[in-house]
């Protein structure tokens, strides 16, 4: 079940894209910056950050479960 502050965070986001396009500029310190980057993840959102080590983990994590996600199909037969 989502939290509500998820969901907060998830609107906050989607206005953000709205107003300012798909790359975001997160300021605050580095437990919103990884609550921002979770839930862009989970939420499969379609942006990036300008902060150059949120994007880094952004980009990380997208391989990671890509190559998860490959895994899991191959051995599904």
């Amino acid at each position: 079940m989502e939290s509500k502050s998820d969901e907060a965070m998830l609107q906050a986001l989607k206005m953000a894209v709205a107003k300012y396009g798909n790359t975001l500029d997160i300021q605050g310190n580095l437990e919103f910056k990884k609550r921002v980057l979770m839930v862009s993840q989970k939420y499969d959102l379609k942006v990036n950050f300008s902060d150059p080590q949120m994007q880094k983990i952004k980009t990380e994590f997208q391989i990671k479960t890509q190559t998860s996600t490959k895994s899991k199909k191959g051995m599904s037969r």
